[in-house]
């Protein structure tokens, strides 16, 4: 039995439960459905994004999408990182539009299942203000960013590297703006949290 085949057959058995908000455990075992499945199925999908075949790396978080929300249920944080994952595929195919939407679900389903200090939120906090810039919404990319930095301050305290990322992509859409005196802060702020997380000397 090919890969492949056994892919199809996958395939073939979500199809059945996509538009099912809650099968029971009898057709779920029967399925042969497991969260672990689909794990393994956004893993490969994920290789798929990396060397740029995008419509195989859809099918593949869409099928552990329909997958997690079969055996876990609507609103479960796997499921909201299964939508983040097609946010990220559709971004890379420059399809923004997309992108924002899917982004913005799941950003509203972590906030709903997950604490509210919880990085994972700022995770997609960071992909959407990211959409805004690609789009040239410096404005709205800016006060994102101003959030997503104030946010990975509190979740992961003010001299981890997310946070210096955070003041990194702040500081790109302050230059942009034309505001680079506010950018050389950011950058140096930045700058010196970076050095400080990766062991290296500021002499």
């Amino acid at each position: 039995k090919s890969m492949h085949d056994s892919a199809y057959q996958i395939r073939m058995r979500l199809t059945t439960h996509r538009k099912s908000a809650k099968p029971s455990a009898e057709e779920i075992e029967k399925a042969n459905m497991h969260p672990d499945l689909a794990d393994s199925l956004a893993s490969i999908a994920e290789i798929h994004l990396i060397y740029g075949n995008f419509e195989l790396a859809l099918q593949g978080f869409d099928d552990a999408l329909a997958m997690r929300r079969a055996t876990l249920g609507h609103m479960h944080p796997a499921v909201a990182s299964s939508m983040h994952a097609l946010g990220t595929c559709y971004f890379a195919q420059g399809l923004f539009g997309e992108a924002k939407q899917i982004f913005e679900r799941a950003l509203k389903m972590r906030k709903t299942v997950l604490p509210a200090d919880h990085f994972l939120i700022v995770d997609t906090q960071l992909c959407i203000a990211q959409v805004y810039q690609t789009q040239g919404k410096l404005e709205q990319a800016s006060a994102m960013f101003e959030r997503c930095l104030v946010n990975q301050r509190i979740c992961r305290g003010s001299r981890h590297p997310a946070v210096g990322r955070a003041l990194y992509c702040l500081g790109e859409v302050s230059n942009q703006l034309g505001n680079y005196d506010l950018a050389r802060i950011d950058f140096l702020d930045s700058l010196v949290i970076r050095k400080a997380a990766f062991g290296v000397s500021l002499q």
